[in-house]
């Protein structure tokens, strides 16, 4: 199995480039079905004190829907660590009446980046942003996929 940017943890280059593929994909879905204006940066990115951001790749790419509260976040795992599984995805609560915008329903998508992951991804996140699509739906989606 051929891993995308399997260095991007000790590579800022790799990283940034990992960054923008999964921008890529994110936007094609959102332009596909007139949808890029209602989606936003996520809010997952930890600044840490020296005012750079830690890159651990969770999130690698997050993004927010505020009028929806539906969001999506792509963790992308090192592939020399986790060598056993390929992906997996979930939808859960993310935030708390205290944050902006609130609590969200969350499209979770954790792998070790590959061609084919990333069409799995493509295909969840162009369902998960159709307003009817609920969190049941996506736990269908990622049964009959066989995702964990």
């Amino acid at each position: 199995m051929q891993h995308l940017f399997p260095n991007f943890l000790n590579d800022t280059q790799e990283y940034k480039e990992s960054q923008a593929f999964w921008e890529v994909i994110c936007k094609r879905v959102l332009a596909r079905h007139r949808q890029s204006d209602a989606w936003r940066l996520g809010f997952h990115e930890v600044k840490l004190d020296d005012g750079s951001f830690l890159r651990d790749g969770n999130p690698i790419y997050a993004l927010v829907n505020p009028q929806e509260l539906k969001g999506v976040r792509i963790i992308q795992d090192d592939p020399k660590v986790h060598t056993k599984w390929e992906m997996a995805a979930w939808v859960g609560v993310s935030g708390d009446e205290h944050s902006e915008p609130g609590p969200i329903d969350e499209l979770v998508f954790s792998c070790n980046l590959t061609q084919k992951s990333a069409d799995t991804f493509e295909k969840l996140f162009e369902a998960w942003i159709q307003p009817e699509c609920k969190p049941q739906d996506i736990g269908q989606m990622v049964k009959n996929l066989g995702l964990g």
